[in-house]
């Protein structure tokens, strides 16, 4: 892969060209990338985030691309998809992937690297369905570090001929903190389960889980 860029930073128009090369060339794996209908219709919806990915003393850069307004890539369990490609320090593409838009980019476990956050929901006919992962990145390889999946189903619970005790909603809410106090902050998760307790009426439950980062990811 050659990079396309003098500057370290690429800029938007050279991401869409390369994007639009990777499509034309047999080196890469085209079923990672956007159709070429989907990617005729790109314009400026690229953000780029700078962090230290793999390395705690470069600056590197990921893009995020999806095609014009709130056209996606494509979707993933009715979830809208979007190219995300890595570049160095010196500007080069190291990695892409179809996945969920990044939300944030933070350095959570203090090691100096910055892990990246993505995330995605849909709702249709008052169903709602919530994705939360975290990716870390060694080199040209991404590791998914952390994920959770949500749902709620509690604004049309009346209408699914549920029993009682039948689960409406589990929704994960994801913070940080040290917990134990020894630089290193923990991914505490909330858990909020609603039970259906007839028409109208939940059973509600919470459950605090805090993960501790070891061995590259995160763990009970």
């Amino acid at each position: 892969m050659n990079s396309l860029y003098s500057i370290a930073q690429p800029s938007k128009e050279a991401i869409k060209k390369q994007v639009a090369d990777m499509l034309a060339s047999k080196e890469y794996d085209t079923e990672l990338l956007p159709t070429p209908e989907a990617l005729e219709v790109i314009q400026d919806e690229i953000n780029i985030y700078e962090g230290h990915f793999s390395n705690k003393r470069k600056t590197e850069y990921l893009a995020v691309c999806a095609p014009g307004g709130d056209f996606p890539f494509g979707f993933y369990d009715g979830m809208p998809i979007y190219l995300l490609l890595k570049y160095n320090a010196n500007g080069k593409l190291v990695w892409y992937k179809q996945w969920y838009a990044i939300a944030e980019v933070k350095d959570i476990n203090n090691d100096g690297k910055s892990e990246v956050i993505c995330k995605a929901n849909r709702c249709k006919d008052g169903k709602c369905t919530f994705e939360y992962s975290i990716m870390s990145f060694s080199g040209k390889k991404a590791n998914m570090i952390y994920e959770n999946h949500s749902f709620d189903n509690s604004g049309v619970m009346d209408d699914m001929q549920l029993k009682k005790g039948d689960t409406v909603s589990k929704v994960h809410e994801v913070s940080f903190s040290d917990e134990d106090n020894d630089g290193v902050s923990e991914l505490v998760e909330t858990v909020l389960i609603s039970y259906y307790d007839g028409p109208g009426k939940t059973e509600d439950k919470e459950e605090r889980i805090v993960w501790k980062y070891r061995n590259g990811k995160f763990e009970k």
